[in-house]
């Protein structure tokens, strides 16, 4: 006999109604006038004024991480236009980018040098015995990328001096943001003139996204007060520690996951939420940046797809007359008949449901976090027989 099946939900409140865009990896230029993010996989701009944004590229794959040269007219940013992440660079205002890193690996932009050169982070000679990425260079005009201190790490920054590189060593994913533990990410600095190292960050969990400020401060992210805020610390010009650091923000309801400064030191951008927001770092205030997005879907917002395979989990019914299958985050349930083709989806729902399980022959639970962590969900049979 057909079910019908009915979504009871076990978890407290619903997610609250998005009304912004999901802004990613703003960068702000070098005095501090526009900002760059990335929004459905492309790049766009926007004054910090804020207003109608303008999108620089239109690609099927994805590209992030967009980094302002030190004079403002070109922006790097990686993209995974021919399969893996490449390097490639964009004028200012618009126009077809160029490629400049070809390897097989994945090439992670981090910033510019005062020589017009993209630094970005890769695994390419060492990733058989390293976690951490080597810290590369590549001339804007094209070339030869090459390595530039032998150290291993990433979210290399270069101090405005040239002589000082900041970086972090770690392998530990900086989603976890409570991890505290061996594989914890630090910050280092390198001092080009005498090759001689810094840990100037000893925080037992992840001190990440370093910036310099000047040649003798750093901004830079720490969960030490359970979620991500911007801290400074003062650095000496041999490259060492000169103080403690110093908590700038104090956010403890969502962490902070991206930050950059601008070349001159006067603007920090940083995500948080779905937004993007300024931080004059004379007062340290703090402002949400206003952006319109006017610009249609790039793709289509619906697809329809038939799988006879991908499933991750399954579950079988007591009186083994239907299974519940898992596939990519949703929940269907069919008759166990080889004449039956039919499926149906009894959770339908943007977020990741998983982890179906039988609690008798007409009722259904499994977990999904659409409420912002994972709950139990609850389906039922409208047939009662």
């Amino acid at each position: 006999m057909k079910k019908i099946f009915l979504l009871i939900i076990l978890s407290v409140g619903m997610l609250s109604a998005q009304n912004s865009n999901l802004l990613r990896f703003p960068s702000i230029n070098n005095d501090g006038s526009k900002i760059a993010f990335s929004f459905q996989g492309d790049i766009w701009t926007v004054p910090v004024s804020g207003g109608k944004a303008v999108r620089l590229t239109i690609h099927e794959a994805y590209e992030s991480s967009p980094k302002w040269n030190n004079s403002g007219d070109k922006i790097a940013f990686s993209g995974s236009r021919f399969g893996n992440n490449d390097v490639f660079v964009v004028s200012a205002d618009g126009g077809i980018p160029t490629r400049l890193t070809y390897n097989s690996a994945n090439d992670a932009v981090a910033g510019w040098t005062a020589k017009d050169e993209v630094i970005f982070t890769t695994n390419r000679s060492f990733v058989q015995i390293e976690w951490d990425s080597e810290i590369h260079t590549i001339p804007a005009g094209g070339g030869t990328s090459k390595r530039i201190l032998n150290a291993v790490g990433d979210m290399p920054a270069i101090s405005p001096n040239g002589k000082l590189i900041a970086f972090v060593m770690g392998s530990c994913r900086i989603s976890r943001e409570t991890y505290e533990g061996p594989a914890n990410r630090e910050i280092w600095i390198w001092n080009s003139e005498t090759d001689e190292y810094h840990k100037i960050t000893d925080y037992n969990g992840n001190d990440i996204f370093p910036q310099w400020a000047s040649d003798t401060k750093i901004y830079f992210l720490s969960p030490k007060s359970g979620r991500y805020n911007i801290y400074t610390i003062d650095i000496a010009a041999n490259g060492a520690k000169s103080s403690e650091p110093t908590p700038i923000t104090n956010y403890d309801d969502d962490g902070i996951r991206y930050l950059t400064l601008s070349l001159d030191g006067s603007t920090a951008v940083f995500e948080k939420g779905t937004d993007i927001y300024l931080m004059n770092t004379s007062d340290n205030n703090v402002e949400r940046v206003d952006i319109e997005i006017a610009a249609d879907y790039k793709f289509d917002p619906y697809e329809r797809k038939t799988y006879s395979s991908s499933a991750t989990d399954y579950a079988v019914s007591p009186n083994g007359e239907y299974s519940a299958l898992e596939i990519h985050g949703e929940i269907y349930v069919k008759e166990n008949d080889k004449d039956k083709s039919r499926t149906v989806n009894v959770s339908k729902h943007s977020f990741r449901d998983q982890q179906p399980l039988w609690l008798n022959d007409s009722t259904l639970i499994f977990t999904s976090d659409r409420n912002g962590q994972y709950d139990f969900y609850l389906v039922k049979s409208a047939d009662d027989s």
